[in-house]
């Protein structure tokens, strides 16, 4: 009987044995965890701004180390704010496409018409891209600008007496308060419905700014076909302590921002730079 045991014990260790050594010959699947890389992008202009009824003449590479899966393109509003129903004779223009590819190359082309009836304004247009085992490329954002015959005109010339084209540059000697007086107007024949003005700290990631803004100042009511900017801060200038991720600071960027709606659901945006330090 023990020798009977003996036998069984020897058989049941052989073939332990030998199902590890088959494992062991089997090849190990290989583990791709390499992103999928998008480049080239361009557009067809390049300060990204169209008018409506324009073609964006997207072009792209995207490649991959293994095996490319699938892309999306998307185009969506950046405005600062929303019609809540309100009817408009112009819509804001949205756009996705998700296409299947394969191969360790791509060229993307795509050719998207702009609407005649599009809502002026800013807006993001986005592309990702996944590779067959679902890595996902860093995505590419880009802020384009799409005007028309009758959006709102902002006309912001000057920053405490400085060209408002360029930075500006302020030296408050030994004070941690930013004040600003900009100087221009903002201006719609058919009629300005909502004017916002705020300040942000400059954090360009992906072309989006920071979302955390360090003053504010909105209007919906009582406005007209002109909003008169130099009058409105000549006596109450903005004022701002100066911070850095919200912690007092030396120096710092901040992006001081102009947004416009009219009657007719168009925007428009201007943004000047700011350079602010003790």
């Amino acid at each position: 009987m023990k020798k009977l045991e003996l036998i069984i014990v020897s058989l049941s260790l052989l073939l332990a044995i030998w199902s590890c050594k088959k494992d062991e010959d089997k090849p190990k699947p290989v583990v791709d965890n390499t992103r999928p890389i998008i480049s080239n992008v361009t557009t067809g202009k390049a300060d990204n701004t169209f008018q409506v009824g324009q073609t964006i003449q997207l072009r792209a590479r995207l490649s991959d180390d293994t095996e490319l899966g699938q892309y999306k393109v998307e185009i969506h509003e950046n405005f600062d704010g929303h019609s809540h129903g309100k009817t408009s004779s112009t819509t804001p223009f949205e756009y996705k496409k998700i296409v299947n590819i394969s191969g360790k190359a791509h060229d993307l082309v795509q050719d998207i018409k702009i609407p005649e009836n599009a809502a002026s304004g800013p807006y993001h247009l986005l592309i990702y891209c996944l590779d067959k085992q679902g890595n996902e490329a860093e995505f590419v954002l880009i802020d384009l600008n799409i005007t028309n015959s009758s959006q709102p005109v902002i006309n912001i010339t000057r920053i405490n007496g400085k060209d408002a084209s360029k930075e500006v540059h302020l030296h408050e000697i030994g004070s941690d308060t930013v004040s600003l007086q900009p100087e221009g107007d903002i201006t719609d024949s058919d009629g300005l419905a909502k004017v916002k003005i705020k300040v942000v700290e400059a954090k360009h990631s992906h072309g989006k700014n920071s979302e955390d803004h360090v003053w504010e100042w909105e209007q919906e009511n009582n406005l007209s076909n002109r909003l008169d900017i130099t009058a409105l801060f000549r006596n109450n200038p903005i004022r701002f302590r100066l911070t850095k991720d919200g912690k007092p600071a030396n120096e710092n960027h901040y992006d001081l921002m102009f947004i416009a709606k009219d009657k007719l659901g168009n925007y428009s945006m201007q943004v000047v730079e700011i350079h602010a330090e003790k």
